[in-house]
């Protein structure tokens, strides 16, 4: 994904110098327009639900959208938040271990 962002700016430089000036809003906005329903129906977090399924990031509360791809994993979450919250406990870390 980097490297795609870098030639980004290259592509457009080259291609700004390639083509008649008038193109060079219409194509970067047609790529814009393009790119619109990708950018707000994301299949995770859509902003806008167009497969009619009514979750949408704003509509949604914040603690269901962190577990949106493992759904099983809310209620233990939801579990250890009420475990820290009883405990008046206000620093929290984590320790985990990594797996390979």
């Amino acid at each position: 994904m980097p490297l795609f962002v870098l030639d980004a700016a290259w592509a457009a430089a080259v291609y700004a110098s390639t083509v008649p000036r008038q193109w060079v809003p219409v194509t970067g906005s047609a790529i814009l327009i393009a790119g619109l329903p990708w950018a707000v129906s994301a299949h995770n977090r859509p902003l806008i639900p167009l497969s009619g399924d009514p979750v949408s990031v704003l509509t949604s509360d914040r603690s269901s959208q962190y577990f949106v791809t493992q759904p099983a994993l809310l209620s233990a979450f939801q579990d250890a938040a009420t475990v820290i919250a009883s405990s008046g406990c206000h620093d929290v870390g984590s320790m985990g271990m990594e797996t390979s």
